[in-house]
């Protein structure tokens, strides 16, 4: 009998944020619930109830937590059948460039785009999804609006849609999870968090890390180094604590050669889609794909 599979799922950004993103962490019900405890277990050692990527803004009991919040994805993702995924996109782009664009639909469009993404770099079509019930996203709406697509069926529906390689992409069940209550909700937000944040700070990122690399240098060899390190010291607690998680994040990603880029672009992406950790940064797919909008 297969293993049950399943997503966790949370998005990232609102308002007139210029960025939005969805992050996922996805594998068989077996190996993520041991990786449940292990963050239940990271969380109490640290007398923290839960961990969020808006409560990352300067402590360092918080930022060391979710330090080990990574630590615990790179080793689970070893076992070759967990991904974590990320789709980040931009409402600046000419997708997005659309009179009385519909921002929330938009927002179900990248959660189907996001879901059939996992369900086929896993080669899996069944699956449960759990979403952030504090998602910015009502998910009685993201539900109602993938009964509507082509290739995603709900249990319980009779809707014939478009074959896969292997079939539809069947949901079993879509159960709302309280992000305190539940660490793999928690993890998909720090991932969202963390693309998100890696594209909106793009132009300055790079250099507040070399510069955060510097002073790190200069700490333990001060005659060495002389350099001005005015990037790293004019950011604000909250703004060095993410330049420092995202900093630790690429140079565990780089150990273990996963394939993640930051130098390119300035941002976090993945060029191997494949890889089990993939920052997808969404571009339009052909001059029909247009946001949609509030009239239909």
């Amino acid at each position: 009998m297969p293993a049950v599979q399943s997503m966790y799922l949370d998005d990232s950004g609102s308002g007139s944020e210029r960025f939005r993103s969805i992050g996922v962490i996805s594998g068989p019900d077996c190996i993520l619930s041991c990786v449940r405890e292990e963050l239940k277990s990271i969380l109490g050692s640290a007398s923290m109830d839960n961990l969020e990527w808006k409560l990352i803004r300067g402590r360092a009991r918080v930022t060391r937590v979710a330090e080990l919040y990574l630590d615990a994805v790179f080793e689970c993702i070893k076992s070759g059948k967990v991904r974590i995924d990320v789709i980040v996109w931009d409402l600046h782009d000419r997708r997005h460039e659309t009179y009385r664009r519909d921002d929330t639909e938009n927002t179900y469009r990248m959660y189907y785009h996001l879901i059939c993404n996992v369900a086929r770099r896993h080669g899996i079509w069944e699956w449960n999804l759990y979403p952030d019930e504090s998602s910015s996203s009502r998910w009685e709406n993201v539900e109602y609006f993938l009964t509507k697509t082509k290739q995603i069926r709900l249990r319980g529906t009779q809707r014939q849609l478009v074959l896969n390689d292997s079939g539809y992409i069947d949901i079993d069940n879509i159960w709302q999870k309280k992000s305190h209550e539940e660490p793999l909700v928690q993890v998909a937000d720090i991932f969202a968090g963390l693309g998100r944040y890696s594209r909106t700070e793009a132009d300055t990122l790079p250099l507040a890390i070399a510069d955060m690399e510097e002073e790190q240098v200069r700490e333990r060899q001060p005659a060495l180094i002389s350099c001005d390190t005015r990037g790293s010291r004019n950011l604000s607690h909250s703004q060095k604590a993410r330049v420092k998680l995202v900093k630790y994040f690429i140079e565990r990603a780089r150990s273990l050669k996963l394939g993640i880029s930051i130098r390119t672009s300035g941002y976090l992406c993945t060029p191997n889609p494949n890889r089990p950790i993939n920052f997808w940064h969404y571009e339009p797919q052909s001059p029909l794909d247009i946001a949609p909008t509030r009239d239909g």
